[in-house]
């Protein structure tokens, strides 16, 4: 199973704001959150989410659609928040296109929890056109193959006709 990892630390952030932030944009961004209770109750410190289905890196090129997990967490004693993202690759040849959705995803996130960006990023419509093109330009390749392939048929046929070996 192909598996993409990366994480991100960030200083100087007070716990709530933090998780507070994250949840706003994973939420967002079409993620669900995960029960996360220990025996003594809740754990604020930490939160799980996830988006796509497992497996669909066979049949999709959108990177939203891919199986992702995070795993926020924060440790009080050293006043750090991280975040870490594993997508499950498997069927996929990751292009870095791909691998530049994850880091613009992960670049948002930064940039919300710090407060440069008020409001969080959706960047799933821009992921969706991307995907759009490529799938489009994959397709005009293949009807231009089938073409090739059919007027080369076509000529090989009317070369054998014209040599006498096959009859119309």
């Amino acid at each position: 199973m192909g598996e993409y990892h990366r994480k991100l630390s960030l200083d100087g952030v007070a716990q709530e704001e933090f998780m507070c932030c994250v949840d706003r944009f994973y939420l967002q961004n079409g993620y669900h959150v995960l029960p996360n209770e220990q025996e003594d109750g809740v754990d604020k410190s930490r939160a799980c989410y996830q988006r796509g289905k497992r497996g669909a890196g066979w049949w999709t090129s959108n990177m939203t659609e891919l199986f992702s997990e995070v795993v926020a967490s924060f440790d009080e004693d050293t006043s750090c928040g991280a975040v870490e993202l594993t997508v499950d690759t498997t069927g996929q040849m990751l292009s870095e296109d791909d691998r530049a959705f994850w880091e613009a995803e992960l670049a948002a996130l930064q940039a919300h929890v710090l407060g440069s960006d008020a409001e969080p990023k959706d960047l799933r419509k821009r992921e969706r056109k991307r995907s759009k093109k490529g799938k489009r330009a994959t397709l005009q390749k293949s009807a231009y193959g089938f073409l090739l392939a059919f007027v080369v048929l076509f000529m090989v046929m009317l070369l054998l006709h014209r040599i006498g070996l096959i009859a119309f």
